[in-house]
């Protein structure tokens, strides 16, 4: 079996379960972009990978993305991700809940979602379907729609107590609490974005962290551009440093607030 090359975050694929999902009305750049550039990288590296969740899957969801993975796994068009080791996911959760706990860095993040919520052109339509088609498959696949491992943080971010954000975590753990907040579309539905958007940016940084720790490149869903600290709209390749990673980025276009 060939050397691993780099990893492509679950974002992305879902990115291209969605523009595949709207046919050929209803798209917009991110999702366009998105699907271009990872054909891109796709046909150029070889032996790309899954990158790892932060523990085992919580459970089977069988959507589109899991259909999608499975094609791309049994094509050969990825590899799974079974020889990350826990010690390496360990040092990858420790580093990421390190650097958002930096203020900059947590004032950054909380910039970007701020910006994002007011992004009509890209973010919205983003929002809509996956709260729409891919929360509750998202929540039965990772156990909720953002991650308790950075409880504390996201608390921050969202601006609610971690009393607070654990009660809205346990919710989002719950099929019919989910389907109650999309349709409702109320203050705890714009509260769960926040904290699915802050869990979706920061879990970026942990996939590049275990990508540095493997010697390894990582595409990036647009969302996560911020982590780059460029937003250039293409795919493009950073050279590899010693001890580092060598990191292929997906970011967005600048985008003008609606």
């Amino acid at each position: 079996m060939s050397e691993m090359n780099g990893l492509v975050d679950s974002a992305t694929v879902a990115q291209v379960v969605q523009c595949l999902d709207r046919g050929t009305t209803g798209q917009y750049p991110w999702s366009l972009t998105t699907v271009l550039d990872l054909t891109a990288i796709l046909i150029r590296e070889s032996s790309m990978a899954l990158a790892p969740g932060l523990g085992p899957p919580k459970g089977v969801a069988l959507d589109g993305q899991d259909l999608l993975i499975d094609l791309m796994l049994s094509s050969g068009l990825l590899r799974s991700t079974r020889q990350f080791d826990q010690s390496t996911r360990d040092v990858a959760i420790k580093r990421s809940k390190r650097w958002i706990a930096r203020t900059e860095n947590s004032d950054k993040v909380r910039a970007e979602v701020d910006r994002l919520l007011a992004d009509k052109r890209d973010f919205q339509p983003w929002i809509d379907w996956s709260s729409e088609k891919a929360w509750l498959s998202h929540s039965r696949r990772l156990g909720g729609l953002f991650d308790p491992n950075y409880l504390p943080s996201i608390a921050k971010l969202v601006g609610i107590s971690e009393q607070n954000a654990s009660e809205l975590h346990r919710r989002s753990t719950e099929p019919e609490a989910i389907k109650r907040l999309v349709k409702q579309r109320d203050r705890d539905f714009d509260i769960m974005v926040r904290a699915y958007v802050a869990s979706t940016i920061i879990r970026g940084r942990y996939h590049e962290e275990v990508a540095r720790e493997s010697g390894l490149q990582i595409t990036r869903h647009p969302l996560r551009g911020i982590i780059s600290g460029t937003r250039t709209g293409r795919a493009s390749l950073a050279p590899r440093r010693r001890g580092a990673s060598r990191v292929c980025y997906f970011t967005a276009r600048p985008t003008r607030a609606a």
